[in-house]
This record gives structure tokens, sequence and C-alpha cells, in this order.
């Protein structure tokens, strides 16, 4: 039987410009955890994407940075997504 997982996560950027996981992320959605129906297990790992896109925000107002979905299937990657923007973060280098 097709084994598929799919791994939601989504990042925001602190006010120290810091990635921190969004509350709930990451998300793992395993086919064996739900009876090896691999349709159920997609609309329950896109209904996860859906929601990390949707939040938008943070509670300060920056936007989520980066959403990723990421498939893998009988242990080979079949398909990453990623949306949002890497913000400028500050070299960390000497003057």
């Amino acid at each position: 039987m097709r084994r598929e997982i799919y791994e939601v996560n989504a990042k925001v950027v602190d006010a120290t410009n810091a990635y921190n996981n969004l509350t709930g992320y990451p998300a793992s959605f395993d086919s064996r955890h739900y009876d090896n129906d691999l349709e159920k297990t997609r609309r329950r790992a896109y209904g996860s994407y859906s929601d990390a896109c949707k939040a938008g925000y943070n509670a300060d107002g920056r936007p989520l940075t980066i959403i990723t979905l990421l498939r893998i299937s009988d242990g080979f990657q079949l398909a990453c997504t990623q949306i949002g923007d890497m913000p400028e973060l500050p070299d960390g280098g000497e003057e």
C-alpha cells in the first residue's frame, strides 16, 4: 500500500528578526494515521496549508514569511511549495 506524508510549516519573523514557528506548526499528516486513505490525508494537509495562508499576519501585523508544504510518497519527495518573501536580515558582519 502506498504511503504519503505531508509536512506543513509556517514561520513568522518576530520583532528581533528571528524566525519562529506559527503556533501549531510544523504539522505532519501521514496516510497511516488516516487508515491509508490518501485522499483524506491530502484534504487534511491542504486544509492546514490553507489555514496557515489565511492567517496571513501575526499579532504584530508582520506577514507570515514562510509557508511550506512538503509531500513525500513512498520515501521520495514529490513536491515542495513555498510562499512568502524572505525578510532582509542583518548580515552580522563588522562595520
